[in-house]
């Protein structure tokens, strides 16, 4: 297998295909999908204020209590940091409407009646409410740690069903999904039909490239679309997490499994129509996993059913919950053998007649 055919191939690819419907396609979609989103809901999660506290005497044994009494109010989006750079970070980009720094400590300086250092970090675009309210919520927070009583109760009385979700969060998944699997999926799957209604793969073949390099290119250039158009997706939002290597990692290997899907189809379909009728009776297996996450009256359970669901979980988990490795390890390693089942299959393919 020759690395130098591989890179050729894929310079054509980028260099004629991009200008084919469906690559034209892969990279409009997702973005329309954002910018509507954008402009019916506001940004991400937009609909719940995000906080991030880091707690500095949580490395020397004296953590504070007030981070966890904030991460149980379900009014807020709460996530916990451990580094200064990567929660001021957070802040700088939009993921945070507010960061709090705790200083070592500050339990029993508060208790005793001091002041205590409490620096608190603001997004200039985060809306007004959304401070206010995180605002009010850790000075009344603090208040009931150190035993002081507010002179108002305030008793709140919940009318009708449980509130929904925010409208931008219940959509993000399926528009994480359409990044990946619009590039991954479909543009290497229409790059081979095409290539055999134009009676051009066996030409290709007949040189020294190999069925299998060809294969390895067009599944190439539509991992690396699905990847740069998952991370445009993200940073778009200001969802990469605090752990943007570790979510990069996740779209990565999501990519990949989306493009072995593609060449698998792109190899045993025959014509483009027939292209398009499988990827709409395939569309609800694999967009499934997204479908449970807009209609949250569905059960969670159901989408566990789906492979994709191990493509799209650990990476909202890292993105919008600021899961570490350990909460999504058991997820990684059933999307890692699902990928490598798929890649055995393409490689089962690799050797049949191109045509």
């Amino acid at each position: 297998m020759s690395a130098r055919r591989i890179l050729a191939l894929m310079g054509r690819e980028y260099a004629h295909g991009s200008r084919e419907l469906m690559f034209i396609m892969a990279v409009v979609i997702p973005l329309l999908f954002s910018l509507v989103i954008a402009l019916l809901v506001g940004t991400l999660a937009a609909g719940l204020p995000r906080l991030g506290v880091l707690d500095l005497g949580a490395a020397a044994g004296e953590r504070s209590a007030l981070p966890a009494r904030l991460a149980a109010r379900e009014s807020i989006e709460f996530r916990s940091y451990a580094d200064e750079q990567a929660l001021r970070g957070d802040v700088q980009r939009g993921a945070l409407d507010m960061g709090l720094v705790l200083a070592s400590g500050a339990d029993a300086t508060l208790l005793q009646g001091q002041e205590t250092a409490m620096q608190v970090l603001v997004w200039g675009e985060s809306l007004l409410k959304h401070r206010t309210a995180l605002s009010a919520l850790v000075a009344g927070e603090v208040m009931d740690l150190v035993g002081l009583e507010s002179p108002v109760r305030i008793e709140t009385v919940l009318l009708g069903d449980e509130p929904p979700l925010p409208w931008g969060t219940r959509l993000f998944p399926m528009l994480v999904m359409s990044a990946i699997l619009l590039g991954g999926t479909m543009v290497p799957a229409a790059a081979l039909v095409q290539e055999k209604q134009a009676r051009t793969l066996r030409a290709l073949t007949t040189t020294p490239m190999t069925f299998a390099e060809v294969l390895v290119a067009k599944g190439a250039v539509g991992a690396s679309l699905s990847l740069i158009m998952g991370v445009i997706i993200l940073i778009g939002n200001g969802a990469l997490g605090s752990q943007p290597g570790l979510t990069l990692g996740l779209i990565a290997l999501g990519s990949l499994l989306s493009a072995e899907l593609g060449l698998i189809l792109g190899v045993l379909v025959g014509d483009i129509s027939t292209l398009f009728t499988v990827i709409k009776g395939l569309g609800i297996l694999l967009y499934a996993p997204a479908l449970v996450y807009l209609f949250p009256s569905i059960p969670a359970w159901i989408g566990r059913l789906f492979p994709t669901y191990y493509m799209l979980a650990p990476i909202l988990d890292t993105s919008l919950h600021g899961a570490g490795w350990g909460d999504i390890a058991g997820d990684v390693a059933i999307l890692a053998a699902v990928t490598v089942l798929a890649g055995v299959v393409v490689a089962l393919l690799a050797r049949r007649d191109p045509a």
